[in-house]
């Protein structure tokens, strides 16, 4: 599918470590009008989705890729707001240390080591741990790809919906440097830059590249002093390339990012004001928490990819590491009393190990084939310090919180392996037909042992050890069919798979070391990619039809998190990009998508019936449509003006499986036409950028996630108080909002 650009053009994109000499393309052709009136043609974008260079239009897959200039002039810091103008994609950001994407319909999963995620992240083809590595620092980056649909052919494991491939720029034999430097409101200061060159010429070259950024609060604290939800962060990344002969090529690296933000800061989303409680705020820009927020996160990693050419193919070695360290403290209940207050650490160490074969790219017959190897540790501890006020539903009537203070335990230690062989093959069956076929085996093994307890003497202390494998084979096969370069359709059949898991919310020993069953996805999908007046237009568009069977989902059940199976869920979807370079200083683009995200059948294990209900954190539509200006004059010394944005609309979600989250909240949850807009200055030898950007510049507020707590809150009375419905009135939640009006400049310096 086709991505969001900033300039006239798109810039292609370059896996680090992949020889792209064998892909015979231009990367950018210009096809003049009229001699004052040049309108330039769309740049052919070079995507990895296939585990080779392949030209974006010429890839069967449903795509959205970014540039890293166009992260940079966007001023694009999170997967956030890449989710914000992408089709199907909802990355839900509960803070930078607890993310989790979603990708058509896929659920959205917990922080519980036991469990995984339905889109896994790479970085330089390297997955990271899940949640706590999810949400990397997009700075000094070659491309993003979303892949949307099941890949668990070729991408890894657990990508039921979708993979986000991310590529660091690889160093360059030349000499290069760049610094950045930024200033915003609520006093946003950040540096940023980085070194590239050859150390040895022609032999060896490398790369430093750092980010620094602070931020005061942009939340106001109405019981304590000042503001909270600041930002402090730092990180490095360092890579050395290696090129000893004209057949092998071996790129490293290393990286690291120390976030000691004060994040997980939580808001109070109600509708009437407990009389047990001081007054309360509900508004997007305050927090009624009377506990100062602590955060300290160590993310990082290193990775060897060597890449060792013969005539018959392509040996490609990719080794990796990465470890995730999060530690915090919040209130859970964001409220002036401390009624829930929890002390977090989510730990992960992985390393991983690929060997894939490919074929030359040029010939009939294409493949790839490879194995692929992954060990985890992963740690969940928590600790929740419940204080349930005594007028309270809670603290009357629902032991042991009507037992007083107490404190309870939630440990979970996980040892996962994953092994894989997986291959792809395309065949050429005539000049304009062409069929891929590949397969995936998975074995998963996961071992580990879990401790629940409480210090208030009601609850039985629970402990259990566990180990359990699962396995699964999924195919995949497309048929596609090119006349020329201005058009391709394609057919295609998949399947995905995410391994079963260990939850920690039994209520006794053996249920506790019960595992939950594994996810399966059979997609079918329809695609085209079109091009038309001379490569100045590209539209996209792809139908599909997801279904789920044990798919799981996620139920709040005594302040936990819970991962079960619904039975099954059949998701249709339709996805449409466009772009268009319509004159010589004017670039139009949009994207649509619809889902229809429903359980097919749900019956919980309480009999509750969820069936026909929408998925939560999924929505139905989203769209997004901008453009932008871009001119050269004399008077601006010879340099290039680029004035743009982008407007975002998306319906409304669901927090619960019961889709019975009150007007105020799921009204709340909608995108009505959040704006995006920039204006940036390129000096004629392209040396000197300056930057405005103004994200969300019209200030809307939506809620990102809410979770019903009202029992902490009301008293009997208020709790039961309905209306001639006999439906009850007052609710009260904790959750969050996104971010409000962000706006600054950047000074940047390249050569």
């Amino acid at each position: 599918m086709m991505k969001w650009s900033l300039s006239i053009v798109s810039t292609g994109l370059l896996a680090s470590g992949i020889n792209l000499s064998a892909l015979a393309a231009p990367s950018t052709t210009t096809k003049p009008v009229h001699e004052d009136d040049d309108v330039a043609a769309l740049t052919e974008i070079i995507v990895t989705a296939t585990r080779r260079p392949t030209l974006l239009e010429e890839t069967p897959i449903a795509i959205t890729a970014f540039s890293g200039a166009e992260i940079d002039s966007q001023h694009l810091q999170d997967l956030s707001s890449i989710a914000l103008v992408s089709p199907s994609l909802v990355f839900t950001a509960l803070s930078r240390q607890e993310s989790y994407p979603s990708i058509r319909g896929t659920t959205v999963g917990n922080d519980a080591p036991g469990s995984d995620l339905g889109v896994s992240i790479f970085i330089d083809d390297v997955p990271t741990t899940g949640v706590g590595d999810n949400d990397p620092n997009l700075f000094d980056l070659q491309s993003i790809e979303a892949l949307r649909g099941p890949q668990g052919t070729l991408f890894g494991r657990n990508v039921t919906g979708g993979a986000l491939v991310i590529h660091t720029s690889a160093p360059d034999f030349a000499t290069h440097e760049k610094a950045e430097l930024t200033y915003g409101n609520y006093n946003l200061v950040e540096g940023r830059g980085y070194l590239t060159g050859a150390i040895v010429d022609d032999k060896l070259a490398g790369k430093i590249t750092f980010d620094v950024r602070r931020q005061d609060g942009i939340i106001n604290n109405r019981f304590l002093s000042g503001t909270t939800d600041s930002t402090k962060l730092w990180g490095m990344r360092a890579q050395l390339l290696w090129t000893p002969t004209d057949d092998l090529r071996v790129l490293g690296g290393v990286d690291f990012t120390h976030d000691t933000s004060p994040y997980k800061v939580q808001q109070l989303i109600g509708n009437f004001q407990p009389s047990s409680f001081p007054p309360l705020s509900y508004g997007p820009s305050d927090t009624d928490q009377a506990a100062v927020p602590r955060g300290d996160s160590k993310t990082g990693g290193g990775f060897v990819r060597a890449d060792y050419t013969l005539s018959v193919g392509t040996i490609t070695s990719i080794t990796g590491f990465r470890h995730a360290d999060s530690r915090d403290f919040f209130s859970t209940t964001a409220d002036p009393l401390n009624a829930i207050l929890q002390v977090n650490h989510v730990g992960a160490d992985q390393t991983t190990e690929e060997i894939h074969f490919a074929s030359p790219t040029e010939q009939r017959l294409g493949w790839v084939t490879g194995l692929f190897f992954l060990n985890s540790s992963r740690e969940g501890i928590h600790r929740y310090n419940i204080n349930a006020p005594p007028e309270s539903i809670a603290g009357l009537a629902a032991p042991p919180y009507n037992n007083g203070p107490f404190t309870a335990l939630n440990d979970q230690h996980v040892h996962a392996h994953s092994y894989a062989a997986f291959g792809d093959a395309n065949y050429a069956l005539t000049s304009e037909w062409k069929l891929t076929v590949g397969a995936r085996y998975t074995k998963e093994d996961k071992s580990g042992h879990s401790e629940v307890n409480d210090t208030s003497g009601l609850s039985p202390d629970l402990a259990a050890a566990y180990s359990h494998s699962w396995h699964a084979f999924n195919p995949k096969a497309t048929l596609y069919y090119q006349q020329s370069k201005q058009f391709l359709a394609y057919a295609t059949v998949a399947s995905g798979f995410k391994s079963g898991g260990f939850d920690t919310a039994g209520t006794t020993n053996e249920l506790l070391g019960t595992p939950f069953k594994p996810e399966k996805v059979v997609s079918y999908e329809l695609g085209g990619k079109i091009t038309e007046f001379d490569n100045r237009l590209i539209v996209n568009v792809a139908a599909y039809y997801a279904k789920y069977t044990d798919l799981q989902v996620q139920e709040f059940i005594n302040l936990q998190t819970v991962t079960s199976n619904a039975g099954v869920a059949n998701i249709p979807g339709v996805e449409l990009e466009a772009i268009f370079n319509a004159t010589s200083w004017l670039t139009l683009r949009g994207n649509y998508s619809y889902m229809d995200a429903r359980y097919t059948k749900y019956v919980q294990g309480d009999g509750a019936d969820f069936t026909h209900h929408q998925i939560p954190f999924d929505v139905k539509y989203h769209f997004t449509v901008g453009g932008d200006v871009h001119f050269v004059s004399p008077l601006l010394a010879g340099g290039e003006l680029r004035v743009g944005g982008d407007v975002t609309y998306q319906g409304r979600k669901y927090f619960e499986n019961e889709n019975n989250d009150y007007p105020f909240v799921s009204d709340n949850t909608r995108i009505r036409g959040l704006a995006n807009v920039h204006i940036n200055w390129t000096s004629a030898d392209e040396a000197w950028e300056v930057s405005l950007w103004a994200n969300n510049v019209n200030n809307k507020r939506y809620i990102i996630n809410a979770t019903d707590l009202t029992a902490f809150y009301a008293n009997p009375a208020e709790f039961l108080a309905a209306d001639a419905a006999g439906n009850s009135i007052n609710k009260m939640y904790a959750g969050n909002w996104n971010p409000p009006r962000m706006f600054g400049v950047s000074f940047t310096y390249k050569h």
